[in-house]
């Protein structure tokens, strides 16, 4: 009986030792992310988005990237980006057209089968 109770015992403080290793470990992750600069969520203010992105060539690329809410156009090639123009976001939605509503797939369904009902079979 002694025995069970002393292994209950070495069991029972190997697992708080085990769990107040990892709350150690957990406190430490979370101070460097944030002592290094990688908190925060993706959508976060301060967080870079590639809007559009082009390939030009052989490792050559053109780039709309949202910085903080400023559009900038960059080229990018092997040995360097270069910022080639700043937009105006507000500017570009102004001047971007309406794009025409989307058509449900039973009405293009419709279209297609009514278009090939008029055709005689060859």
């Amino acid at each position: 009986m002694n025995a069970s109770l002393d292994f209950a015992a070495s069991a029972l403080q190997s697992v708080a030792a085990l769990a107040l290793v990892l709350v150690v470990m957990a406190l430490v992750y979370f101070w460097l992310r944030r002592r290094l600069g990688l908190a925060g969520p993706a959508g976060a203010p301060g967080s870079i988005k590639v809007v559009a992105s082009a390939c030009l060539g052989l490792r050559k690329s053109i780039c709309v990237v949202d910085v903080m809410g400023s559009l900038l156009v960059v080229a990018i090639s092997r040995d360097e980006i270069r910022l080639l123009d700043r937009l105006d976001p507000a500017a570009l939605d102004r001047g971007r057209p309406a794009m025409p509503a989307a058509k449900s797939f039973a009405a293009q369904l419709k279209q297609v089968i009514g278009a090939g009902q008029g055709e005689p079979d060859a």
